[in-house]
Parts: C-alpha cells; sequence; structure tokens
C-alpha cells in the first residue's frame, strides 16, 4: 500500500504512535507478532484497533487536535479495512463497541457522520442491543452525536441518548450521565 499521512503504512504495515514509537500493524504472510491467516488478521485488526483508540483520544482534545484527526484520515484505508474484518470475524460485543469509541471523534469531527453512524449501527452501538455497560453508554452517546448532528435520524438519536442515560446511571458513569444529557437535548 506504500506510505499514508501521519506515518500508516497499510494494513500490513508500520503504525507511528507518537511518544510511544512504532507498533506492527500486521504483517504479510503472517510475520506480525507470530502468525499468519486468522489469528494474524485478528492481531492486526486489534492492533490497529489500539492506533485508532490512541489517535481518536488525542484527536479528542488538545492543541495538536488536527494533526491527530489528519492522521486517522492518512490511514482511512486501513482503520476501514480492520473495521471490516471486525465485522466479518469478530463476535465479542466489547471489542466492536471499542471500535465505535476510537472513531468517533473523528467521524463527528471531520463531518463523516453518514459513515460514522452506518458504522456504529453495523457494529450494534443501537438501543437495545447489548449488555448494559458504560462501553455500552459511551457507543449510544456516539450513535445519538452522529444521528443528531448528522441530521440522520432524531428518533434513533433520542433512544440511543436515553438509553445511555439509562445505562450511565445505573453504573454510575457521571461524565456518561452529562453527555447523555447533553446529546438527548440535540435529538429533541
Amino acid at each position: 500500500w506504500g506510505r499514508r499521512g501521519g506515518g500508516v503504512v497499510g494494513w500490513a504495515g508500520w503504525v507511528a504512535l507518537p511518544g510511544a514509537g512504532a507498533v506492527r500493524a500486521g504483517g504479510g504472510g503472517g510475520a506480525a507478532r507470530g502468525g499468519g491467516g486468522e489469528a494474524g488478521r485478528r492481531r492486526q485488526a486489534g492492533d490497529v484497533l489500539g492506533a485508532a483508540g490512541e489517535w481518536g483520544l488525542a484527536a479528542g482534545r488538545g492543541p495538536d487536535r488536527n494533526l491527530w484527526l489528519d492522521r486517522i484520515e492518512g490511514g482511512l484505508a486501513n482503520f476501514r479495512d480492520a473495521l471490516h474484518f471486525t465485522l466479518q470475524q469478530e463476535i465479542d460485543e466489547t471489542t466492536r463497541l471499542r471500535w465505535v469509541q476510537a472513531m468517533s471523534t473523528f467521524w463527528y469531527m471531520r463531518d463523516y457522520f453518514a459513515e460514522g453512524f452506518a458504522w456504529n449501527i453495523a457494529l450494534g452501538a443501537v438501543p437495545g442491543a447489548g449488555a448494559a455497560t458504560s462501553t455500552r453508554a459511551r457507543a449510544l452517546i456516539s450513535t445519538g452525536i452522529l444521528a443528531s448532528q448528522g441530521q440522520i435520524d432524531f428518533a434513533l438519536a433520542e433512544a440511543a441518548c436515553q438509553e445511555a442515560l439509562s445505562i450511565a446511571r445505573a453504573v454510575d458513569d457521571t461524565v456518561s450521565v452529562i453527555r447523555a444529557l447533553v446529546n438527548l437535548g440535540w435529538s429533541l
């Protein structure tokens, strides 16, 4: 694939994480972290998810926000490949919801509302679809934000934020309670 913006060198290349050096995002022929085939691809997707999480967190705050958003955008093909793999192979709800959280800042900040919303739905970040955890509450809020701010589905945005609020209160996640209430107001 060659070098992509922000240090990503393709699905089977290296992902540079400032402050953390570089991590191997996979390896053609199974060279990455000792395995090929299905197990190797699963590890690759996990590594790319880790990069997305780090970069998404950094993109959500601080003076270097645009740098991190640019890096995500430069590696978007890699992230999409890993998302496709996760949908095709991964049955773990926590992993799917981690993807929702990792990419949400990017989808929102770069106006990829429809694409982000579609990924969130596909990954299961919809009302009534899983366990009542803090991770689910945060994923539902992300879906609600994309649905309302992208003017895609206000009814779903309201339902997602209502359920997120209920879960956040039950698990005593104050930040998610606040975010759910704010975004519930946006969806009405």
